[in-house]
């Protein structure tokens, strides 16, 4: 494996060599040797279309992986420890894979396609979320999140 982790104390961050092009990581399992004990990572800017592979990672507590080319959030199911996921600048149409993240305090998905949001139900410490910019002609079902403490909806179709 060419990536090599660097534990420091309770941050575990991901570093990457240089890629033959610059932001060319188009699949996670391309870093599965790396990822079962980074606690905090940052894949922004790539080619990456898909989530698959993050099961490496159970201990995962922050992803962004924004402008990427993601469509689906499934892939997820043993983040359990995530807390703060930004996926902006996507290409999302669902949100079906982000019913297993029971600790997710933050949630970020601007500028996709999203028509509606659902599935937030299993997260309760949710705290922030952030879907501007989407295909939303509803408001997500929030009903239970007391923790909610800021929603952002603009420019959507509501």
């Amino acid at each position: 494996c060419e990536c090599v982790c660097v534990l420091a104390g309770e941050r575990s961050v991901l570093s990457l060599p240089s890629l033959p092009q610059a932001n060319a990581l188009e699949q996670l399992g391309e870093m599965a040797c790396c990822m079962a004990n980074i606690r905090f990572m940052d894949l922004s800017g790539n080619r990456i279309t898909s989530l698959v592979g993050l099961e490496g990672c159970p201990g995962l507590l922050e992803l962004s992986i924004s402008e990427n080319r993601i469509t689906r959030t499934s892939g997820m199911p043993c983040c359990l420890k995530l807390q703060k996921l930004v996926l902006d600048n996507n290409l999302l149409v669902n949100t079906a894979g982000l019913d297993g993240l029971p600790s997710l305090h933050h949630l970020s998905c601007i500028g996709n396609h999203l028509p509606r949001v659902s599935n937030l139900s299993n997260s309760p410490l949710l705290h922030c979320l952030n879907l501007q910019q989407n295909n939303l002609c509803e408001a997500p079902p929030l009903m239970n999140h007391v923790l909610l403490r800021e929603l952002r909806l603009e420019e959507n179709n509501l």
